[in-house]
């Protein structure tokens, strides 16, 4: 065995070499006890755990050191120095968060203890950040692992856990695959200096790449020396995050993670070689008219000069990145999409792709066509395809408006009500006892109820309580609907009876009148073109000899003309009726749900700090406050907002006359008993005076035949 000393006297043997647990025990038991203060085992865990025990029945300290990544397993008489992976967890999870990744792909060997990989996807379940798992050996293929992530064609974010060299084979393998670009993000764990080193460190600079790692394993302690044990024990408690820089060269630490503090950004961001700002460079634009989004007018130097939703955007970006902006036109006024070849394209596309403009202002609609050759911005807005017609007005409804204010269920049950009032009134008159028969007629009982209801009377009403009853709640219905009738008129005399002569898609496929209209080299001209069967093949069969427009206001003179339906964004189309007022109608359902964005060229250096920062305009509600600035409430009152009213919206006058009938029938029966009793006792009391009265009769007639008898008597 070598013996050592260190600079402080402290005497330490060179014991072992190898990775055999059995050789580890073996030759640590031959080591005289006498001499022993501690032990320190630059090893396994599992060799660690063997001198634990070992360490422990002499009674002795043990340090164990150990480069692979674990959870400690510290005791009372073991100190494990290695890098607790649970930290390493802590800083990326940190990273992620502050990035805002949603989803990344891990990539990991055997190095990554299993415990260490569920600890971390449970802090990245907590976080919801969805991950792909990678798991490689010496054997696996990095040209497999990097093709899966590859084809997804979107921003990713890649994380590397492996041994040096695994590690290096797939960053070789990835600057091969041109995979080394603003599009993805690689994280790595390993030592700086290595990777400097390597023969790759110049193709690392050109992509968005940052490295954890620790002091423990990056700068070259002698742990044994006392003087170095306070700044061990600092190092092996804090991640560093280093990142490429395209000045210097080299990897340049911008962060670290500790658990106390958490992450701390030295200058505010990770990636040095990221963009940052222009630095007030004059940017090309390049817009075509499509209101609100963008409008045009010209300067008095005679230069194009935009406005409108996009360009508040716009106006947005260039405060906070640092630059100004001249716009231009589209070199043929169109949008534009890629040639069939793929390698060129017209419109403002064509521009952008060839560098001609740094960026495209518009609501450019994201198709799989134009994505080859350009990158979007993130989408400020989701629009759909709506259908835009010049409207038609019903002649007939116009004539009969004034009856329009109710339902004809609402006029049947008014005209229902009215002859129930009648007969009501009829039955009530003509039963009554106390009336002569010449006074109850359904006739006059109808026109009563009738002239009531219209205001007229011609002072003829029931003397009766049950006939006084009714009357008075006709009245009372009457004023409730004439109100009613009368508010709901004034609302209907007042808006516009324009009708959509089309509600869909579907009904534009299917008639005749209208011609489908659509503007050349855009999104909606793309997605009918290209149609291979179905409703849109349909539409396009009826575009075969439409007129060819380069712009959307040329499609509004023919629309204007009554013979075309023009395809189109529908938030365009809502702008157009609210601020022009014209005989313009758009069909009740938006198509085909589309994102809009601004385009820059492929790669471009800005793109992720543009879609960061119309991330946090989003989040903050400033898309909203432009929003709400160009889309105003309807200034034109074209749409009615008046509605119908149905039979079940004055329902409840109905079935308070119906309750209060059924009442005054009770009270016209009490009534009716009532006077059926008077009527019998006056019938009785009258039978008891005339029977007296017959008899009374009857004894005066007898006295006066003997009388008569007696007079002739006494003559003869």
């Amino acid at each position: 065995m070598a013996q050592n000393q260190t600079n402080n006297g402290l005497v330490y043997y060179n014991v072992i070499q190898g990775k055999d647990v059995f050789d580890f025990t073996q030759k640590v038991h031959e080591i005289p006890r006498q001499c022993l203060l501690g032990l320190i085992a630059l090893a396994s865990l599992e060799v660690g755990l063997v001198l634990q025990w070992q360490a422990a029945s002499w009674g002795l300290p043990l340090i164990l050191i150990n480069e692979k990544h674990l959870i400690h397993s510290s005791s009372q008489n073991m100190l494990d120095f290695s890098l607790d992976c649970r930290l390493l967890n802590q800083a990326f999870v940190s990273l992620a968060r502050e990035q805002r990744w949603h989803t990344l792909h891990l990539i990991h060997d055997d190095s990554f203890d299993c415990l260490c990989l569920q600890d971390l996807f449970y802090r990245l379940s907590l976080s919801r950040i969805s991950t792909n798992t990678i798991s490689v050996t010496e054997n696996t293929n990095p040209t497999v692992v990097l093709t899966l992530i590859k084809r997804k064609k979107t921003s990713e974010t890649v994380y590397i856990i492996a041994d040096r060299e695994q590690t290096l084979r797939i960053l070789s393998e990835a600057v091969s695959m041109e995979m080394l670009n603003p599009q993805y993000r690689w994280v790595l764990y390993m030592d700086p200096n290595t990777l400097q080193n390597s023969t790759i460190p110049g193709a690392l600079h050109q992509g968005f790449l940052l490295i954890l790692f620790n002091d423990l394993q990056s700068k070259n302690y002698s742990i044994l020396e006392s003087t170095n044990l306070q700044s061990y024990f600092t190092s092996i408690n804090a991640i560093n995050v280093y990142s490429t820089w395209t000045e210097s060269g080299v990897f340049e630490e911008v962060a670290r993670y500790t658990k106390d503090k958490g992450l701390l950004m030295f200058d505010g961001r990770l990636y040095k070689n990221g963009f940052r700002n222009f630095g007030n460079r004059l940017l090309r634009v390049v817009s075509v008219v499509s209101a609100p989004y963008t409008m045009r007018t010209i300067t008095k130097e005679g230069k194009p000069y935009y406005y409108g939703f996009c360009y508040d955007i716009l106006d947005d970006f260039a405060k906070t990145f640092k630059f100004r902006y001249e716009s231009v036109d589209s070199v043929d006024g169109l949008y534009g999409n890629p040639t069939e070849d793929g390698l060129n394209a017209t419109g403002m596309v064509g521009m952008v792709m060839r560098g001609e403009v740094d960026i495209g202002v518009a609501p450019f609609a994201q198709t799989t066509k134009r994505d080859r050759i350009i990158d979007y911005v993130l989408p400020f807005e989701e629009d759909g395809m709506g259908i835009l017609m010049k409207s038609t007005e019903n002649k007939m409804q116009k004539i009969f408006q004034i009856f329009r204010p109710l339902s004809p269920s609402s006029w049947l049950a008014i005209a229902i009500a009215a002859l129930i009032t009648s007969l009501a009134l009829y039955l009530v008159t003509k039963l009554n006892p106390k009336l002569r028969k010449r006074d109850s007629s359904l006739r006059r009982s109808f026109w009563v109820v009738i002239g009531t209801f219209f205001g007229q009377d011609d002072g003829i009403r029931p003397k009766f309580p049950s006939g006084k009853v009714i009357l008075g709640l006709w009245w009372i219905f009457t004023i409730v609907i004439t109100a009613l009738y009368t508010a709901n008129l004034v609302a209907f005399l007042t808006v516009s009876l324009a009708t959509t002569p089309i509600k869909n898609l579907e009904e534009l496929a299917s008639q005749t009148v209208y011609k489908p209209l659509v503007v050349q080299e855009t999104n909606h001209h793309a997605m009918f073109k290209d149609a291979k069967g179905g409703l849109y093949s349909r539409i396009r069969e009826k575009m075969s000899d439409m007129p060819k427009i380069n712009t959307v206001e040329e499609g509004y003179k023919l629309v204007e003309t009554g013979r075309y339906a023009l395809l189109w964004d529908y938030s365009q189309f809502l702008y157009l009726i609210n601020t022009e007022c014209s005989s313009l109608e758009i069909a009740q359902e938006s198509i085909s749900k589309i994102t809009l964005s601004f385009i820059v060229p492929k790669n471009a250096p800005y793109k992720e700090a543009f879609n960061y920062h119309m991330m946090k305009m989003l989040e903050n509600g400033v898309l909203s406050k432009y929003r709400s600035k160009w889309w105003k409430k309807n200034q034109c009152a074209r749409e009615s907002k008046t509605t119908i009213l149905e039979i079940d919206q004055i329902s409840g006058i109905f079935v308070v006359y119906a309750v209060v009938l059924c009442f005054v029938i009770i009270i016209f029966a009490f009534e009716i008993f009532y006077a059926g009793r008077i009527q019998r006792k006056r019938n009785r009391n009258y039978r008891e005076e005339n029977i007296e009265m017959r008899n009374n009769i009857s004894v005066s007639g007898e006295q006066n035949t003997f009388t008569d008898i007696h007079v002739q008597n006494v003559s003869r």
